[in-house]
């Protein structure tokens, strides 16, 4: 999903994603099946279910759901107006390699960066595969004379 336009102001940009965000809720909610709901759950959980009666157990795996893709729209904000900010101060632009979300040049130097967030955004393969692709990256951008 592509929110950002960058020449319009951040704080439209923001409450345009703001209004959007809660038709969506609603879309993917009425779209929702158990089967959903389940999929990613550790097994163990349902060890901790007996304690509960079905209603609270529902709540427990809809308010999970809600709380994930809460955390999946904010992190695209946050790309979308790192990326927006980027492109109105430096000339930024929205990456096509692997691994890197922004490119952009300040001060004479060529900057490759990779938008993360949360608190545990990678495992270490995951790790290691994005600092290859950055290797990869900046042995293409030199070739097409970026770096």
């Amino acid at each position: 999903m592509k929110i950002y336009n960058c020449n319009v102001d951040i704080n439209y940009m923001i409450n345009n994603f703001i209004d959007s965000y809660y038709p969506q809720q609603i879309k993917k909610l009425s779209q929702l099946t158990i089967d959903d709901l389940l999929i990613n759950k550790n097994p163990y959980l349902w060890r901790n279910a007996k304690n509960q009666t079905v209603n609270e157990f529902a709540k427990y795996l809809i308010d999970s759901f809600l709380l994930t893709q809460g955390e999946i729209f904010l992190n695209l904000l946050l790309k979308d107006l790192a990326i927006c900010i980027s492109e109105t101060l430096y000339r930024g632009v929205k990456s096509t390699l692997n691994s890197v979300d922004l490119e952009f040049e300040r001060e004479g130097i060529y900057y490759i960066v990779g938008i993360k967030s949360g608190i545990s955004w990678g495992n270490s393969d995951q790790i290691n595969r994005m600092k290859d692709n950055f290797k990869k990256a900046r042995m293409i951008l030199r070739e097409h004379s970026c770096l």
